[in-house]
């Protein structure tokens, strides 16, 4: 998975991918106006725990969820 701040090029850039055929494991995007990481960082470690590798796959979310 990629976790990225890059709301900006990240969502066009996935498109074209997915049109091409590829695919991807998921793009975390973390939200605009984010102050502290406690609350990402525990929604990492509930993914990675708990989350399914069908859950993301070819889909962009957003951070804290």
């Amino acid at each position: 998975m990629l976790v990225t701040l890059d709301r900006a090029t990240m969502p066009a850039h996935l498109a074209r991918h997915l049109a091409l055929g590829r695919h991807v494991p998921g793009v975390l995007l973390l939200r605009p106006g984010l102050e502290r990481w406690s609350p990402v960082l525990d929604d990492l470690l509930l993914i990675w725990l708990a989350g399914t590798p069908d859950e993301f796959a070819d889909r962009i979310r957003f951070l804290p969820l």
